[in-house]
């Protein structure tokens, strides 16, 4: 859009817009794609999550495809509850940002929102595996705001690699998570 800051006057403004609208719509349509491949991703994560936690508790968790089913739609639900605390989050954070002038901290203050939601979904595995309902979650979430922000802040970091970033980052992640999550409440030592 570098032709537009041609336009006398108004030129240099018109392009900044256009250049930070496309660069919020590209932010969004990320979110969404991370959130949407974790969403698809949740069955397998699930299990994963199940089988750390029972290699390192050596409890058992037995296969039912009728909750595997309900975990995915508990899934959806948490993703959309997410999505929509994040981009209302977001959008109150730009218009403060906007009202007071912090554009400089916007890139800073936008990824740790995103972090603190995706290191949530990654927790709601071993959340839904001890039987936390989807309220107690977001609760769990909001009083661990560090914690669920560092392993989202990991995930994006892994996410961040070319090519292979995208099929690890989850699968860590979901390590990290179901391991921080049992030693939070003393599963293990």
């Amino acid at each position: 859009f570098s032709f537009l800051e041609s336009i006398p006057l108004i030129g240099p403004l018109l392009a900044a817009g256009i250049g930070k609208t496309f660069g919020m719509i590209y932010f969004l349509i990320m979110q969404l794609y991370i959130f949407f491949v974790l969403t698809l991703l949740s069955p397998f994560n699930t299990f994963l999550s199940e089988a750390l936690d029972a290699l390192l508790t050596g409890k058992k968790f037995s296969f039912d495809f009728t909750q595997v089913i309900k975990d995915f739609f508990r899934m959806v639900l948490v993703v959309l509850i997410a999505i929509v605390l994040e981009f209302f989050t977001m959008g109150v954070y730009w218009i403060f940002s906007w009202i007071f002038g912090l554009g400089f901290l916007d890139t800073i203050v936008y990824t740790l929102l995103s972090a603190f939601f995706f290191g949530f979904s990654f927790y709601d595995y071993s959340l839904e595996r001890y039987a936390q309902g989807v309220f107690t979650s977001i609760g769990f979430a909001f009083s661990n705001m560090w914690l669920v922000t560092l392993t989202g802040l990991f995930f994006l970091l892994i996410f961040a690699i070319p090519f292979i970033g995208i099929a690890i980052a989850p699968v860590l992640a979901t390590m990290l998570s179901t391991i921080v999550y049992l030693k939070k409440f003393n599963y293990i030592s």
